[in-house]
């Protein structure tokens, strides 16, 4: 039963991607193989995890960019990518913390807490490099480079969370919701945004 179901679901999703033009037809075609392989292969293998999770976000974003014909911009692609590729790296650290690598995922098996940590610094860097890039060379107004602050201040917070392990989830809506800080950063980022577009 949920074999057809998802089946169904697929197909309605494809149809009716097909209606709002042949690239988000194409960009949600992509998106469902990758699930698929996720779901079938790369969930198990180290790496592949990481990189096909970041890589769905992206086309989640491409396929909103190219619905509603909004200027392409590899800015905010690859500022997906890599905010992406920090928040599963971080799950990934949660749960090797919480299970000690004994259970769980067949890839969490064969990451350690020092290379996870690796990844967390590598993909914490590169967010906020492009980021910044992004809010500066295509901000629409004054407004939006200002979210540079709680976008650092909220990443910082959230690294020192996974890091120092103060936690009993691997949740990151649930890390959000508890910790006021986190949600206060979310909550401005919001509002430059918003106040940008005004």
């Amino acid at each position: 039963h949920a074999a057809l179901l998802s089946g169904g679901l697929a197909l309605a999703a494809l149809l009716g991607s097909f209606m709002l033009g042949i690239a988000v037809f194409l960009f949600v075609f992509f998106y469902l193989v990758l699930n698929v392989a996720y779901s079938l292969s790369f969930r198990h293998a180290p790496i592949a995890d990481m990189m096909s999770v970041a890589v769905g976000f992206v086309l989640r974003v491409a396929t909103g960019i190219a619905a509603v014909a909004a200027p392409y911009s590899p800015w905010i692609l690859s500022t997906t990518f890599f905010f992406a590729l920090f928040l599963v790296a971080a799950k990934r650290r949660l749960e090797l913390g919480l299970t000690h690598g004994a259970a769980g995922r067949g890839a969490l098996r064969a990451y350690t807490p020092e290379f996870l940590d690796q990844i967390l610094i590598g993909a914490f860097s590169l967010t906020l490099a492009v980021f910044v890039a992004y809010a500066f060379l295509e901000a629409k107004s004054a407004w939006f480079p200002l979210a540079i602050v709680p976008v650092s201040f909220g990443m910082t917070r959230f690294l020192l969370t996974v890091r120092a392990g103060h936690t009993d989830t691997d949740d990151h809506l649930t890390l959000f919701f508890r910790d006021r800080w986190l949600f206060a950063s979310v909550i401005l980022f919001a509002i430059f945004s918003l106040a940008s577009n005004i």
